[in-house]
């Protein structure tokens, strides 16, 4: 669903870090916390080539029709997720019922039950959901996509990509009629920035070998003292995070 260019009321705006991104190189400063009290009056925004659009089910918001898609494609869960976005014009921006859909690669925000505000990437530098710094970079295809940044050290940053795709129902083998509706399945890949080029890399041993080499034997002491797996997201940003300790 498509229709012209909206107004949006905005909740908020507040100061925050500072990221740029160029053809040849990326740099990013840690966010700094939001400052209290540095709320505006809600204004107007017009994104451009904006529109409202049913991010959640493309095809059908009709739970009873045969072409309705179980689930959403959105990285965060629920609707209390809270987006900052930096424009182009460098103002902040702050919403709430934030999030990002992995099947189109935008930002979007929720309006009411079924209805989205997405935005135009050519808006904003990055942004900002539950304080989770997004940027645009390109992958290993060479597009442009968002990625999110988990941790950031001196030699490397730790980038997560959100996808999703939608999973198609089961079918009857003897009627051929589907007996279970499509689904949306979000999943995640994990990036590592440096030297200014990105590469893909798996939650395993090898990546923890090549990540913690210099501090290897302590980092296994520590993975052991607190049960931690490499395969797991939040132990990996764990160890990250003791890396830097030593």
């Amino acid at each position: 669903m498509k229709t012209s260019v909206i107004t949006l009321f905005f909740l908020s705006f507040s100061i925050i870090g500072y990221t740029q991104i160029t053809e040849s190189g990326y740099y990013s400063s840690s966010p700094s916390e939001l400052l209290p009290n540095q709320t505006l009056a809600p204004q107007d925004f017009f994104g451009s080539e904006s529109f409202l659009t049913d991010a959640l089910n493309p095809v059908n918001l009709d739970p009873d029709s045969p072409d309705f898609v179980e689930g959403s494609p959105f990285g965060f869960e629920g609707d209390d997720n809270t987006l900052i976005i930096h424009t182009v014009d460098d103002k902040y921006y702050k919403f709430e019922n934030g999030n990002y859909n992995g099947i189109s690669d935008k930002m979007v925000v929720k309006l009411e039950e079924g209805r989205f505000y997405e935005f135009n990437d050519n808006d904003f530098d990055f942004a900002l959901i539950n304080n989770i710094k997004a940027i645009r970079l390109k992958d290993e295809n060479n597009q442009m996509k968002y990625f999110f940044v988990l941790d950031e050290s001196k030699e490397f940053t730790i980038l997560k990509r959100i996808n999703a795709k939608i999973i198609e129902g089961a079918v009857s083998k003897m009627t051929k009629e589907k007996i279970s509706k499509d689904r949306y399945f979000v999943y995640h890949d994990f990036y590592i920035l440096e030297n200014d080029k990105i590469e893909e890399i798996k939650l395993n041993n090898k990546t923890f070998k090549t990540l913690f080499k210099e501090n290897e034997k302590k980092l296994k002491m520590f993975v052991d003292e607190n049960n931690l797996s490499i395969k797991n997201e939040e132990d990996f940003l764990k160890m990250l995070r003791y890396n830097k300790t030593l």
